[in-house]
């Protein structure tokens, strides 16, 4: 795994909209029900009523902390394992021609050589349809190729054996 790809996974999972909606409502929510203890609370309680119990609306605040954030590592995709069927992507060893790739360009042929399509290498890196399409073409125009069939042997032949 490559140092980028953290740093991806977490801007992705950042701009989740199910995981915004579920952080800003448990955040008016737990706003809400602080505000009202703090309010109706006894302001002088007697010792025995120092327990779990009289902080109930803290324990609260605090569980639904813990599920926003379990919510946020699953948007990031840190609670999931990919399909039993899917590998990473394969690096692609160094070429003379490949020196000019990025990282994420040399995922992306390797993805090619192994015959996939725009939509799988988008699903499999977890990019849009059309971000693969433009790493492909960046990819063709900086080898000077005119085909992914040119780029998939170019990276089939640079592989180790």
């Amino acid at each position: 795994m490559d140092s980028q790809r953290p740093a991806a996974t977490n801007q992705r999972a950042w701009r989740d909209r199910a995981w915004q909606t579920h952080a800003l409502f448990a955040a008016v929510a737990t706003s809400g029900v602080l505000g009202v203890w703090q309010l109706t609370r006894d302001r002088h309680p007697r010792p025995q009523d120092f327990g779990a119990d009289y902080y109930w609306p803290l324990w609260f605040a605090l569980l639904w902390a813990l599920l926003v954030l379990l919510h946020y590592l699953y948007a990031a995709g840190r609670l999931t394992r990919p399909p039993a069927g899917e590998r990473p992507a394969p690096a692609v060893p160094a070429h003379p021609g490949l020196d000019l790739l990025t990282e994420r360009e040399r995922e992306v042929l390797a993805l090619v050589a192994d015959g996939c399509a725009n939509k799988d290498i988008a699903r499999r890196l977890s990019i849009s349809e059309r971000t693969a399409r433009t790493h492909v073409s960046n990819i063709l125009r900086k080898l000077d190729l005119s085909s992914r069939t040119q780029a998939a042997l170019l990276a089939a032949r640079s592989r180790p054996d």
